[in-house]
């Protein structure tokens, strides 16, 4: 079993990074460092977690990125948690599927889901076709297609393939 700490508190991702004897991930989390969002991750919770084996997913939703989905914004977010814990704990989970431009909608006035204060205002996603964009930047920033590769998809399978044997 993956055990994923995204959408959990500190001290309860902290303590299943200390007790797991497989690695961990943060399947769609960002750094809090560069976007102090509740919904985000510490830089004690990015190394534990690379410590274990596991991986940290960039989150594509504006609101975990400073309320920018601009694809420079977002590669910062991915180098910020390479140069923190190295490419190879490092993936993109843009947090995006088959009807997520209507999640708006959704959850206006469903404060049930979630504090309303996390999620004042217009939520935005980087989409899928942004990829490319993503990728053109990461070049221009002097990663190599291996880092890429792993970044783009690499790292989770290669977390998958250790965890469930």
């Amino acid at each position: 079993m993956l055990v994923d700490c995204s959408h959990s508190g500190y001290l309860t991702t902290m303590e299943a990074m200390e007790l797991s004897t497989s690695p961990v991930t943060f399947s769609h989390s960002n750094p809090k460092a560069l976007c102090d969002h509740p919904r985000n991750i510490t830089d004690d919770q990015i190394r534990s977690c690379a410590a274990t084996g596991g991986v940290i997913g960039i989150n594509g939703i504006g609101k975990f990125l400073g309320d920018s989905i601009d694809p420079e914004h977002f590669v910062d977010h991915i180098t910020y948690t390479a140069d923190l814990v190295g490419v190879q704990h490092v993936g993109i989970a843009l947090d995006y599927s088959d009807g997520t431009d209507d999640l708006q909608d959704a959850i206006t006035g469903q404060s049930h889901f979630w504090p309303s204060e996390w999620y004042g205002g217009k939520i935005e996603f980087m989409a899928p076709n942004r990829l490319m964009d993503i990728v053109n930047i990461m070049l221009r920033r002097n990663y190599s297609s291996e880092d890429i590769t792993a970044i783009l998809g690499g790292n989770f399978l290669a977390l998958a393939q250790r965890v469930w044997q």
